[in-house]
């Protein structure tokens, strides 16, 4: 589990495939960067291991469907990619709670300048849009950041001077793809609620009134 607060950006060093994986070396920029053999860490908000070591570089594999459902395919050498390493317990959970596991991917429409900060604007596939929730959570490139409003299909992010000096977003350009991660709790309530409301079919208009009331409202 991670927190979508970003410890380091990495440089990728080293990119190749092997039969149908992609394997990255990655050389984070804070040095040290305590992590070993079989750790987790998040790049660029996928959940990936730490195979090996060499020096200060990092080697993961991601296989051929995280590639394929993420943004990683199109990380080259030289690429900036963000890096968290799981949260330990005791840890500080000063995100939302972030699993490495990409929903979907949303793209970059808008950028624009509010004072010293910024306003993203991302369109997302209509599947996902209904876990989307204005002043909710949301992971972009494994960023926690809040949704600042939404309408149909789009949605904006407030990014503040930090969150641009400590990750990649500020490499992500207008029309690029990011690797979206809808918040788990939406997830578990839309999948009650659905269970739920299947429970109280041919119940009639009270099936609701029911399920609020079960739910403490």
């Amino acid at each position: 589990m991670f927190t979508g607060l970003i410890e380091t950006t990495g440089v990728v060093t080293t990119i190749f495939r092997e039969n149908r994986s992609l394997v990255m070396g990655i050389t984070p920029q804070t040095d040290p960067y305590d992590v070993s053999r079989g750790d987790s860490v998040a790049i660029n908000g996928v959940c990936l291991t730490v195979e090996r070591s060499r020096g200060r570089e990092l080697f993961f594999r991601a296989v051929f469907e995280t590639v394929a459902s993420t943004t990683l395919g199109t990380v080259s050498h030289g690429g900036v990619v963000n890096m968290e390493r799981a949260l330990a317990v005791g840890g500080r959970l000063d995100g939302h709670i972030v699993q490495g596991h990409v929903d979907t991917q949303a793209t970059l429409v808008e950028i624009r300048p509010v004072g010293d900060s910024f306003l993203y604007g991302f369109d997302i596939p209509a599947a996902h849009e209904p876990y989307i929730v204005s002043k909710g959570s949301v992971a972009i490139d494994g960023i926690s950041l809040t949704i600042a409003r939404q309408e149909k299909g789009r949605f904006w992010v407030s990014v503040i001077p930090v969150t641009m000096e400590e990750t990649n977003l500020h490499c992500t350009k207008i029309h690029n793809k990011v690797n979206i991660e809808c918040d788990i709790l939406a997830r578990y309530v839309e999948r009650l609620l659905r269970c739920t409301s299947k429970d109280d079919e041919g119940r009639g208009d009270t099936g609701l009134m029911n399920l609020l009331q079960r739910s403490g409202f």
